[in-house]
């Protein structure tokens, strides 16, 4: 994606759109390259909004994004993985999307207490206090934005795509799995408040690198406490684990992570107590099914994957 959006700004059209191309045969992610294109060409001042020849240069990039995006969302209708509007309303969405646009910025400055999974509630409380809090700071941080956007441009420009890239993982579409927020999300998202930090110390010559040092003082001791959860996926989620005990994702993925290390009664353990947080994930109870199997109680195995084909009559692998 990232080179998708280099090449174009270097006017090389067609190598940007197969970049594109293959940026959404890897990711969906590559539905919010065209929007971007045009925030980029409106703040260099290349975007000619009333020519139709502007506008024809981006259909293939529209073109890709469209083709991606709708074949995710038929795979998603397809396996029934969507989220309906009963289950995630629209006040739900719109909560959690505020959230999110106010955590990674937050969590990138006072970047304490990361884990794994951030996982959605079962029932989003839209009027919670977190959530009142991060829509007026969006709100705020908008308006604020766009009435210093003829003074300071590069600042509402970041702040627009930012909020673009972050789109698809907002949760206004809701695919099941999507956590309220991840860490790793923020990666690219933030890479236009790095533009906007970069050239405010153009100017300067020594304060760049003083403050880059300082920088790596502070943070890297915080690294360094965190590498420990990140050596293997055992580790990783009993993190997650010890920062959430109720998330039936990490437990789910802990057992799997111990299932594959051999520790199979650990891992029906975790299986288990993540049925008694969510009794109905398919998911969880096909794997505990084959952690039965492995360790020869058949009829466990059985009753749980009977269990599953109840809660998800097409889940295909039960069925072999």
């Amino acid at each position: 994606l990232l080179s998708a959006v280099m090449l174009y700004l270097g006017r090389r059209t067609r190598a940007a759109a197969l970049a594109h191309a293959l940026a959404m045969l890897s990711s969906t992610w590559g539905v919010v390259l065209p929007p971007l294109l045009v925030l980029l060409d409106e703040y260099f001042g290349r975007a000619c909004r009333r020519r139709v020849s502007y506008w024809v240069s981006l259909l293939p990039f529209a073109a890709i994004a469209a083709t991606g995006l709708a074949v995710n969302v038929f795979a998603c209708a397809v396996a029934g993985t969507g989220r309906s509007l009963d289950e995630h309303s629209i006040v739900q969405r719109v909560m959690q999307a505020s959230f999110g646009l106010a955590f990674y910025l937050a969590r990138t400055i006072v970047p304490v207490g990361q884990t794994p999974l951030h996982e959605l509630e079962a029932h989003l409380d839209p009027w919670a206090p977190v959530y009142l809090a991060s829509v007026a700071a969006v709100v705020a941080m908008t308006a604020g934005f766009f009435r210093i956007r003829r003074r300071r441009p590069g600042l509402w420009t970041a702040w627009l795509c930012y909020a673009v890239v972050l789109f698809p993982v907002l949760g206004l579409y809701q695919p099941v799995g999507l956590p309220l927020v991840a860490e790793r999300y923020s990666y690219l998202a933030l890479m236009p408040w790095s533009a906007v930090l970069a050239a405010a110390f153009l100017p300067m010559r020594r304060l760049p690198f003083v403050s880059a040092m300082a920088l790596a003082l502070v943070l890297g001791p915080l690294t360094l406490r965190y590498l420990p959860a990140w050596r293997d996926s055992v580790s990783l989620w009993t993190r997650a684990v010890e920062m959430d005990g109720q998330s039936y994702i990490a437990r789910t993925n802990l057992g799997h992570a111990l299932e594959l290390r051999g520790r199979l009664d650990d891992a029906v353990e975790q299986y288990q107590r993540s049925l008694a947080i969510r009794p109905d994930e398919p998911r969880t109870r096909y794997k505990l099914g084959l952690a039965y199997a492995r360790l020869e109680r058949y009829q466990s195995a059985i009753s749980e994957w009977r269990r599953v084909l109840e809660i998800a009559p097409r889940k295909a692998e039960v069925h072999f």
